[in-house]
């Protein structure tokens, strides 16, 4: 809180263009607030782990490429079955309707990593045969992005609802060594660029990765625990 007045945490979408993104962070900066989209998953135990590394220059220098899959589970008819049963519904106003309410989760983490000047986009959607057999009428479910910054960074985004089981993670991939984040699992993982000996080839790596799991495992049961004694005390 600044002199009475509150910092804003904002609902996705953050606004419906990018010139009243604009006003809206202008107006924030004159009045010295901080305003943010409700990204919650850019701040998981995973991401911070993630950021440590980049900063450690574990890639090796900027990312050269980037990928980012968000799915969403159709099944959810808590959420599915008011939108589809009504034209009016307030996502269905929006200009991206489904796709404008829920893959900016996934395409915050490539805005992370990317230039502010994009030299190509290339988008292409549909909608699912399983959203049609539900009467989807004119909502798209599936997109796939690709696109290339004016520094050369690549990075490819995926918004599916029928990928079994779903997909929710970061690829970034440097010029040294590369990292996975995956938030389905609050797991991450770095692959590093060596080489070994003939089938060790086919052995140590792994036995790295399978150590990293279970030290993600560790660290996501002790932070269960924690927050479990943190509301008991509450």
């Amino acid at each position: 809180m600044s002199g009475g007045r509150q910092h804003v945490y904002l609902e996705k979408p953050f606004t419906v263009t990018a010139v009243e993104a604009k006003e809206l962070i202008h107006l924030a900066e004159a009045r010295k607030l901080k305003i943010t989209a409700g990204h919650n998953l850019q701040f998981t135990l995973e991401m911070l782990e993630m950021r440590r590394l980049v900063a450690q220059n574990f890639l090796g220098g900027k990312p050269v490429h980037l990928e980012s899959h968000f799915s969403y589970d159709l099944g959810d008819t808590s959420y599915v079955g008011p939108l589809l049963g009504n034209r009016k519904h307030w996502v269905r106003q929006l200009p991206g309707q489904l796709m404008h309410n829920i893959l900016s989760h996934g395409i915050a983490k490539l805005a992370e990593f990317l230039d502010d000047d994009i030299a190509e986009i290339i988008a292409s959607a549909h909608q699912s045969a399983q959203l049609q057999r539900l009467g989807g009428e004119e909502i798209l479910d599936e997109l796939r992005v690709l696109i290339r910054d004016a520094s050369g960074t690549t990075a490819f985004f995926c918004f599916s609802t029928q990928i079994k089981p779903g997909l929710n993670l970061l690829r970034i991939c440097g010029p040294v060594n590369s990292i996975t984040v995956d938030h389905a699992s609050g797991s991450l993982i770095p692959h590093e660029n060596r080489s070994y000996k003939s089938y060790l080839t086919y052995i140590m790596p792994p036995l790295k990765n399978a150590r990293r799991h279970f030290r993600n495992a560790r660290t996501n049961f002790f932070d269960f625990v924690k927050a479990a004694c943190i509301k008991i005390q509450a």
